[in-house]
């Protein structure tokens, strides 16, 4: 009988233990954005090592989002690299708290990633939360000033050398692509550890063409551009940079509308850019929270300065707008996204 009692007693307490600590998750969901946020720290998840142009632009955010949500949380970097940002992306769906304490910078490819390979890929791009684009990234190819490669029809009637960072690098699927599709001849050479090497290469003539961010070309090889040391042969995004109004597109120079189709997919990764994601099911008074402090942020004088001081280009969208590109890029027949998964596993 004593026995039965204390059994009854000790399921009384745990109960009551279990019950507490609900409330007390209870009363913390329940909490407003405001009173959430004052005196918390906001943890920022990226994605990559230190000093890439993922963690410049994260960083930059990290600096001035305080100030524009409510009651000023410390906002609290974090690099978390591996598996080219997937590993960040996981975390950030799976495992990340889902109560308005987490955000992070993910890899441009994570919508494309996920439709063409999904390949250790736990998450799902269309239910993350958007914060928010802080900047496009076009890339563009780009010849030496001694090569014969002086435009597209110049690389569709000889073959030409083209520098690899990766087999799933853009250097690497774009000319292959354009290969299968338009009858390019481009040769990739793979093997080197970044743009900043094949550039070198190209000096010295082992490849002819290189590929990278417009943003990058600007800002690291202004020289070049201001000597005509290179020939700017193509851009990858779906509309012309305000700075490349007379550079083809290559979704342009497609022949038919699958062909544009499939392009559009692929460069997809341009127009997602440097963008900032919250995970799934956060409540949605602090996602509102959240969006309107980035919103602010990138009108923010004090944030536009320290971005045009360091030469960083800036394309914000809003994350109502990301969220919508997001689901337009899952928005296609799936017999196109079959060719195209086709293309983008071919060796």
């Amino acid at each position: 009988m004593i026995f039965t009692l204390n059994r009854r007693a000790m399921g009384l307490g745990l109960g009551f233990t279990a019950l507490f600590a609900l409330s007390l998750v209870t009363a913390a969901s329940a909490q407003t954005a405001d009173r959430f946020y004052q005196g918390s720290t906001v943890n920022f998840i990226i994605g990559f090592d230190v000093g890439g142009g993922y963690d410049v632009y994260a960083r930059l955010a990290a600096r001035h989002l305080s100030r524009h949500l409510p009651g000023r949380p410390n906002v609290v970097p974090q690099n978390m690299p591996g598996a080219g940002g997937l590993a960040a992306m996981n975390y950030l769906y799976k495992v990340a708290a889902k109560d308005g304490s987490v955000i992070g910078a993910i890899h441009s490819n994570i919508a494309l990633g996920q439709l063409l390979d999904g390949r250790n890929i736990e998450y799902d791009a269309r239910r993350f939360n958007w914060l928010g684009r802080l900047t496009s990234t076009i890339d563009v190819h780009y010849a030496w000033h001694t090569s014969p490669a002086k435009s597209l029809a110049d690389i569709k009637a000889r073959e030409t050398i083209a520098a690899s960072t990766g087999p799933a690098s853009n250097s690497t699927i774009y000319p292959r692509v354009l290969n299968e599709l338009i009858g390019t001849k481009f040769r990739v050479i793979s093997g080197f550890k970044g743009t900043t090497e094949a550039n070198l290469a190209m000096e010295r003539g082992e490849v002819e063409v290189v590929l990278k961010p417009w943003e990058g070309v600007k800002s690291g090889n202004a020289e070049w551009l201001r000597d005509k040391k290179i020939t700017l042969l193509m851009q990858y995004g779906v509309n012309r940079h305000p700075d490349l109004p007379d550079l083809p597109t290559v979704v342009e120079v497609m022949g038919n509308d699958e062909q544009r189709q499939i392009m559009r997919l692929f460069v997809s990764t341009s127009e997602i850019g440097r963008s900032l994601v919250i995970p799934p099911d956060v409540p949605r008074d602090r996602v509102a929270a959240l969006r309107g402090a980035f919103d602010a942020m990138v009108k923010d004088a004090a944030f536009r300065g320290e971005a045009e001081k360091a030469q960083m280009e800036l394309d914000p969208l809003s994350g109502a707008g990301m969220q919508s590109l997001i689901e337009q890029t899952f928005d296609m027949a799936p017999a196109l996204v079959e060719r195209a998964r086709e293309l983008y596993n071919k060796r």
